[in-house]
């Protein structure tokens, strides 16, 4: 399953996957593009957002970091990434 929720309480619709699926970066990048990227376009039309995601496998893969720097608004890549704390979540804050 992937959802996508934003800090001002929006969220996308859950995708299920199929059952048995193995995720990796070409399934995710196919959703990423048929499914999150219009949802953005259409919630969020200025490009008022930005995009982190955890660091799946799927997610760190550089073809899925390329594409998102270059088709997504505003993209935080894994570089940017705070490390590993339960003191520092950029999901737990709002600007």
């Amino acid at each position: 399953m992937l959802g996508v929720v934003a800090s001002d309480g929006k969220s996308m619709p859950p995708f299920w996957f199929p059952a048995g699926l193995k995720v990796g970066a070409n399934e995710y990048l196919d959703v990423l593009k048929t499914v999150v990227k219009p949802w953005w376009d259409s919630t969020y039309p200025e490009g008022n957002y930005v995009f982190q995601q955890d660091s799946a496998p799927g997610h760190k893969a550089i073809k899925t970091q390329k594409w998102c720097s270059d088709n997504l608004a505003n993209f935080w890549p894994w570089g940017m990434w705070p490390p590993s704390s339960p003191d520092c979540s950029p999901l737990d804050y709002g600007i």
